[in-house]
């Protein structure tokens, strides 16, 4: 079974063909015969043999939802995981810092890097960072003050 990649370029390389055949026919009395409908079902019947998914989602499918949350740091200088979320295919989870935090927020892929100041990534109360990961809990974060925290947001869908 040929891979994602493999399809999307065998049918990107169709809808191209088919594309340059139909700009050679403007102009001309055979354009006038040209049925979008039969054009675009011609399309869909091409991804659907090579079964090729959707490759790009419509960026407003889901408009509206989203998961929201908080992680503080109840013990200084220990590390806490966010939970787990899965976040969704093109969608960045938002970590920011809390606009009352007193100090730096420390952000690691694991509870002793986010420990470790020299290659945690900091942040500063009120900034943020987004993120392309897979789940929430893949991202831990230190407060060396006490009850310093991070909101968190992600697009659902």
């Amino acid at each position: 079974m040929a891979s994602p990649d493999s399809k999307a370029l065998i049918a990107g390389g169709a809808a191209g063909a088919i594309l340059a055949f139909l700009v050679g026919k403007v102009g001309t009395a055979e354009a006038a015969d040209l049925d979008l409908d039969e054009l675009v079902a011609a399309l869909d019947a091409l991804t659907e043999a090579l079964q090729i998914e959707q490759i790009y989602d419509n960026a407003f499918d889901n408009y509206g939802a989203f998961a929201t949350g908080q992680v503080i740091c109840t013990v200084a200088n220990r590390g806490f995981e966010l939970p787990s979320m899965p976040i969704p295919r093109n969608k960045v989870l938002v970590v920011k810092a809390l606009p009352t935090n007193g100090g730096w927020i420390w952000v690691g892929a694991q509870q002793a890097q986010s420990q470790d100041i020299t290659v945690s990534y900091p942040l500063l109360a009120n900034e943020g960072i987004g993120l392309a990961v897979t789940n929430a809990n893949l991202v831990w974060v230190m407060g060396p003050v006490l009850n310093d925290g991070v909101a968190f947001i992600v697009e659902q869908g």
